[in-house]
């Protein structure tokens, strides 16, 4: 942490709307990193629940930045960059739990390149809903040796404050915003597995599904802005193939990353989930298409 007086190397940014259930554990493992460099921790706040309440008990180890209007992820970013003082933006969501050497581990990988995401495990790995969920969404992310790659989920991604500024931010949507901003990146991100954070998933079978389908119209939006799957937009009949597609995939991800039991165990809620998502990306498909 800093004192008040020393330059601060690292801006942990965390976006937060209606997250009393998660923020706690949230903010105690990054008050709690081992690393002797400074930084500082920012909520970017719209709830309406007692998250800044949660806040505001770690006093001022904790910078509360509220906005009253709710905001989508990218915008609540932006929020607490426009805040921040460190030449290292971090960002991790609420509802992650980071490793105590994450920010030493994005630090180290910022001395070789100027974006930097890391590795995502489950959280919630003894919940049939909350693996389906991680496996839908993070298991492409979830090990394998350092590398280079296209695009990181928010919730564990850096960038220096020169790149950041240079591509303009985060762009406004509901969802998918890293997508869009990763696209704009000269030379990708690199994918560290040591920087590691917990995904605290949901688990309510409704709540499940209801965060499939608009991960899936993200999804669908981010792709029309960086033109991306075209042919999909041009014939959408082909959507329902993404269902097929998808599990194909997340089946060889899971069956490499040592994760096929997992697989085989939530793939009923699995089935449902890339369900859910196809019918959010054809709303998102169609969206796009009408705003041409």
């Amino acid at each position: 942490m800093t004192d008040g007086t020393t330059p601060i190397e690292i801006s942990v940014i965390v976006p937060s709307y209606n997250s009393a259930r998660t923020i706690r554990r949230c903010l105690e493992s990054l008050l709690h990193q081992h690393t002797a460099r400074s930084y500082e921790i920012i909520v970017a706040d719209s709830s309406t629940d007692d998250t800044p309440a949660i806040v505001g008990t770690f006093g001022g180890r904790v910078r509360l930045v509220r906005n009253d209007r709710q905001l989508p992820p990218g915008p609540a970013r932006n929020l607490g960059v426009r805040e921040a003082r460190g030449a290292i933006l971090a960002f991790t969501d609420s509802d992650c739990v980071p490793e105590p050497d994450w920010l030493e581990q994005i630090a180290r990988a910022h001395e070789r390149h100027e974006a930097v995401g890391g590795r995502i495990d489950n959280g919630t790995p003894g919940s049939w809903c909350g693996t389906a969920l991680y496996l839908a969404e993070f298991v492409e992310f979830g090990g394998g040796p350092e590398r280079v790659v296209a695009s990181m989920p928010s919730c564990n991604i850096s960038y220096s404050r020169r790149l950041f500024d240079a591509h303009g931010g985060f762009p406004d949507v509901a969802w998918g915003e890293e997508y869009i901003f990763n696209h704009r990146l000269p030379d990708g991100v690199l994918f560290t597995p040591a920087a590691a954070v917990r995904h605290v998933n949901r688990t309510g079978f409704g709540e499940t599904l209801h965060h499939a389908r608009r991960v899936g119209h993200g999804s669908a939006i981010s792709r029309w802005a960086t033109g991306q799957l075209g042919f999909l937009f041009r014939w959408p009949v082909l959507i329902p193939l993404l269902w097929f597609y998808r599990l194909a995939r997340i089946a060889a991800l899971s069956l490499r990353a040592g994760r096929f039991t997992s697989f085989a165990w939530a793939l009923p809620m699995l089935i449902l989930d890339l369900g859910a998502w196809t019918l959010g990306f054809r709303d998102g498909a169609r969206e796009s298409r009408q705003l041409r």
